[in-house]
């Protein structure tokens, strides 16, 4: 493990390298240990209890409104007020090697459920460590290129709105949701080398057996660039888990290399060279280039916002996140991007041919759940999409018509939520066994 702790993946590889490190890695001295107690590895930022309004609790188009957030006490209680939902949120890092830790947000409800504690008992991030049993299912949440954690963060509180009002004990049922920076994002460590597949998938791997050690009943939960990384994971280490899943939202894999990729990869180079100037840009203009970018609404861009940017001359404070309203939006106070502008270059590894991402995916694949939206600018050849399906042991694409754009799950959290519970989670056996 030695030279995983290194750091030493650098450069360039190819995919019978990729596939000679899956081999070292899962025999590898420091996921053998087997850790009993990996919380020492765990730092809790701050938590809070965030309070939502439920719209038209009694339709089916019940929505949620976020009208509160506060720093969670121990005596923190609801009182059972109708029509109202809350969820405790912890912002969380994760200690992977010594230069680099994964930061993100972990999520539960505020009731007594198995190992789950209540607002009366201190939150000890032991509790979170090993599988869950049988009738629960943990979820490991990765977001898309250039986005952070925020980007599921419309879609998580539906998850367990809709969990808990249709409580069901035959069901599975979500324990713990934690939601990631991916490196070089939001509040994550940057690389020190390139942004390499290899590089996620050892850190994803670390993460979830060598730290949290969730090796059965866990979800992968991932858009764009997450669902690139964990669809090529879970079928490297399909056979390291029992019942590792991906549920992937518009993306199915890496993109085939062509002549427009190729020419990505030259753009992302001289973006990042111009990106090393870190200039600064009034907020109104990063709510427009976001909108613009991603096709998204501004309330979308807002919420990436909070995580993407820091004003300028607080960089030293160390905020995991900034909260601005109509009044900031206007005012001409200048912030800088967090993210690592290394980022946007596309590593010449990752412009793979179809034949290596079919060796990739062929792998040991496991469970895997391809959900899109009627229309995306991410939209794959009918053929290419088929083949690949095939490579896995069981697998589902499901096409959400009333859904339109890449980033969909911001847009349409509700919809999302409702399909991935209804056809995904809760149609799962105790043993992770059913179909659709």
């Amino acid at each position: 493990m030695a030279h995983i702790e290194a750091g030493i993946f650098k450069g360039f590889i190819d995919v019978d390298s990729l596939l000679q490190q899956q081999n070292s890695l899962v025999e590898s001295k420091f996921v053998k240990s087997k850790l009993k107690d990996t919380s020492s590895l765990i730092f809790l930022e701050s938590s809070k209890l965030k309070c939502y309004q439920v719209l038209n609790p009694n339709t089916k188009n019940a929505s949620l409104k976020l009208t509160q957030t506060v720093e969670k006490k121990n005596n923190v209680n609801d009182n059972g007020v109708n029509n109202t939902f809350t969820l405790i949120e912890h912002e969380i890092k994760f200690k992977i090697r010594k230069d680099f830790y994964f930061a993100g947000k972990l999520y539960y409800l505020p009731t007594i459920n198995n190992k789950i504690p209540n607002n009366n008992k201190e939150f000890n991030v032991k509790d979170i460590l090993g599988n869950s049993c049988n009738s629960m299912t943990n979820i490991l949440c990765f977001h898309g290129w250039y986005d952070n954690a925020n980007s599921l963060l419309p879609l998580i509180p539906y998850l367990f709105y809709l969990q808990q009002k249709n409580d069901n004990r035959e069901r599975k049922q979500i324990q713990y949701l934690i939601t990631l920076d991916l490196p070089g994002c939001g509040n994550s460590s940057h690389y020190n080398h390139a942004y390499n597949l290899d590089g996620y998938l050892i850190d994803i791997f670390l993460l979830q057996f060598a730290i949290l050690q969730w090796k059965e009943n866990c979800i992968l939960l991932t858009h764009s660039l997450g669902g690139l990384i964990c669809t090529t994971y879970i079928s490297l280490f399909g056979n390291y888990s029992k019942s590792n899943i991906c549920i992937s939202l518009d993306s199915f894999g890496y993109m085939s290399e062509d002549v427009k990729r190729v020419e990505k990869y030259k753009t992302g180079i001289l973006m990042s060279i111009n990106g090393f100037e870190n200039k600064p840009f009034e907020l109104k203009d990063m709510i427009e280039k976001r909108c613009k970018e991603l096709s998204i609404s501004s309330e979308s861009a807002i919420i990436l916002l909070q995580r993407s940017i820091v004003k300028c001359g607080d960089e030293e404070k160390g905020k995991a996140e900034i909260y601005f309203d109509e009044k900031d939006i206007n005012e001409n106070g200048l912030y800088n991007w967090k993210h690592d502008p290394y980022q946007r270059i596309m590593p010449a590894s990752n412009l793979f041919l179809e034949r290596d991402i079919l060796t990739l995916l062929s792998q040991h694949a496991d469970k895997l759940y391809f959900v899109h939206p009627a229309q995306s600018s991410q939209s794959m050849k009918q053929g290419i999409l088929e083949e690949r399906k095939n490579l896995f042991k069981e697998s589902h694409i499901i096409k959400m018509k009333d859904c339109v754009g890449h980033h969909f799950h911001m847009e349409y959290p509700r919809e999302v939520a409702c399909c991935i519970l209804e056809k995904i989670v809760w149609n799962l056996s105790t043993f992770f066994d059913s179909k659709l």
